[in-house]
């Protein structure tokens, strides 16, 4: 009689296969037989074969639980291969130097640390930040745990395979192992830590969909130095194959069409210098054309512009300008520092930074650093004010807000229409271009009050778009009212020489005793 060998498998394998096939195992039909040892090869192929920690070739993308973290992604950038290790290197990220203050290294470790090391056994090994090993059993079994980390006082994590199963994710459907965490003391009996409620999940095809910044892993002493920390990310897309989210490039930002609009609105506030002036303006833009180059690196829109700007420096009657235009703009779509992963060091303006990406933006990091070409070693830059760019997909890069020594800029996007999709409040060009009464801006911060400390008189400025009656309040330390008058002038002069030197505040009301601004002065 044929007997059929089975491969050597656990128990509750052949227990399974007993329950499912018992009654056709017993039969003397050989290719029933047959067809049992393919199942159960399989079987034991999908459950002991190895899988992918993270995938080598192309990028994958990863967001946290907490929205003000940018995106993560994974792009190894080089392979080492040293006997039966095959180490997979990240890209790098801006990290501070050990002991040298406001000193950084332009080749720091990236968020799933400095290289990933391949073992031929199906271990893979991770490094954090103080080159601690994390070790990732991928063959690892249903029910089967290991040693994944150990802490310098001897305490332990302990992972186990906790589920093995078909799992759905960016539209694919593969097996997917899930890893749970369990911390243990130096002599193995469980911890209550955060940790245990952490865990990871590793597809058998395309490596982590759930994943840990292993930079910062096991997540005590964290250093959010320069970037936002979040401990577990999800997969939101990867490019072999192009699934879900991809990077965001200078292309996806000035993607404009024929007939797009946008509505801007800009705003310039001085500060300590009393000699700038305030700027305010609302801008059309629609565009009218658009010319890709040859090599599809450049692309020539051409707008229809519609404008209205006002212009108020001290001790002058305010400017009003209103036009309408035709320009065209250049846009570069080369920009290396824009097509540059969230958070990979890139070359801005002649210094270095990162930009942060999210689902549909790409923020410009605030912190700059200084460095030579060729040279790892940055200082970090610090400065007094500054702002950043937001650009949003399709968009632009019509949202920035910067200051500087008391100066304040404001630019920001109230209304768009791309095709079909419309959001904000529009302005009308016929307005802006014949309203010159119109009142641009109700923000009460332009009501200047200067100098301060004064000495014998103090000015107080009010726009001319600022048509209600208002009243100035003046008060000393002790709150008795000194002064109440009702402001006529574009700039109205207060005399305080009859005071003694001493602190005072200042208030403008309007006829309804409402504050619109508050103020304290010194009089020397």
């Amino acid at each position: 009689m044929y007997k059929a060998h089975l491969p050597k498998a656990s128990l509750w394998k052949k227990q399974v296969l007993y329950l499912v096939f018992g009654t056709y195992y017993t039969h003397k039909n050989r290719y029933m037989r047959i067809l049992i040892i393919i199942l159960f090869l399989f079987s034991n192929y999908l459950f002991s074969q190895e899988f992918l920690s993270i995938k080598t070739n192309g990028e994958t993308h990863f967001i946290g639980q907490n929205e003000y973290v940018p995106i993560h992604s994974i792009r190894i950038d080089s392979v080492a291969e040293n006997g039966d290790i095959t180490d997979y290197y990240s890209y790098y990220m801006i990290r501070p130097l050990v002991n040298y203050p406001w000193s950084y290294t332009l080749k720091g470790y990236s968020w799933i640390g400095e290289k990933v090391s391949v073992l031929t056994n199906g271990i893979n090994l991770f490094y954090n930040k103080e080159n601690d090993t994390i070790y990732i059993n991928t063959i690892a079994q249903l029910g089967e745990n290991w040693l994944m980390y150990i802490y310098p006082d001897g305490k332990y994590i302990e992972a186990t395979i906790f589920l093995i199963a078909p799992m759905t994710f960016l539209g694919i459907n593969d097996t997917v192992k899930r890893i749970n965490l369990q911390v243990k003391d130096s002599t193995g009996n469980n911890v209550v830590d955060n940790l245990n409620d952490y865990y990871l999940l590793l597809s058998k095809n395309y490596g982590f969909i759930r994943i840990f910044n292993f930079y910062e892993f096991p997540f005590i002493n964290e250093q959010d130095d320069i970037y936002e920390i979040d401990h577990e990310m999800d997969i939101i897309g990867m490019s072999e194959p192009m699934i879900g989210w991809q990077n965001i490039t200078a292309y996806d930002i000035y993607n404009f069409e024929t007939g797009d609009e946008y509505h801007i609105y800009y705003e310039y506030t001085p500060g300590l210098n009393p000699d700038n002036p305030y700027i305010n303006e609302k801008k059309i833009k629609k565009v009218i054309d658009k010319q890709i180059s040859l090599n599809e690196d450049t692309i020539f829109y051409t707008y229809d512009i519609c404008k209205r700007r006002y212009y108020h420096a001290f001790n002058e009657e305010p400017e009003i300008t209103c036009n309408r235009d035709t320009i065209i703009e250049t846009i570069i779509l080369s920009l290396e520092y824009l097509d540059k992963l969230s958070l990979e060091p890139c070359f801005r303006y002649g210094e270095y930074t990162f930009n942060k990406k999210y689902t549909n933006s790409i923020k410009e990091s605030p912190h700059i650093f200084f460095g030579e070409i060729n040279n790892d070693t940055l200082e970090y830059i610090i400065y007094d004010g500054g702002g950043t760019y937001t650009y949003l997909t399709g968009l632009g890069s019509y949202f920035y807000s910067w200051g500087f020594y008391g100066d304040e800029a404001y630019n920001t996007l109230v209304y768009y229409k791309k095709g079909y999709e419309e959001w904000g409040t529009p302005y009308n060009c016929d307005s802006l271009l014949n309203n010159k009464n119109e009142i641009i801006s109700s923000n009460n911060n332009l009501i200047f009050i200067y100098p301060n400390p004064a000495h014998n008189l103090i000015n107080i400025e009010i726009p001319t778009y600022n048509l209600q009656k208002l009243y100035i309040e003046i008060t000393d330390i002790a709150g008795k009212k000194l002064i109440k008058k009702e402001i006529n002038k574009l700039i109205e002069k207060i005399d305080i020489s009859d005071y003694p030197k001493s602190i005072f505040f200042i208030k403008i009301i309007d006829t309804n005793n409402n504050i619109l601004k508050i103020d304290k002065i010194v009089k020397y």
